[in-house]
């Protein structure tokens, strides 16, 4: 199977908390944001820290994409590490 089919079926796959609106779209929107890091050249290492660049570009997909203000925590804030490989 071709690296772009599967990548779309883990995706389509994705295990999201269902609410009473639907199923949350959290997860998707982190992913988005992960990529518009990556494509900006700010992905460059195999750690994704949880800085300013992150919660901007997650703030912004849900933005664009949900149209609901969210409230990111004062923990958002503390440093912490996502190892990805």
């Amino acid at each position: 199977m071709p690296l772009l089919q599967q990548f779309i079926d883990k995706i389509t796959r994705l295990k999201r908390a269902n609410t009473k609106y639907g199923m949350a779209p959290h997860k998707p929107v982190l992913l988005l944001a992960f990529i518009d890091l990556f494509d900006n050249g700010l992905l460059t290492e195999n750690h994704i820290y949880v800085d300013a660049d992150l919660v901007g570009a997650f703030l912004e997909n849900w933005r664009l994409l949900v149209g609901k203000k969210i409230v990111i925590a004062s923990a958002a804030r503390q440093s912490r590490t996502i190892h990805y490989r």
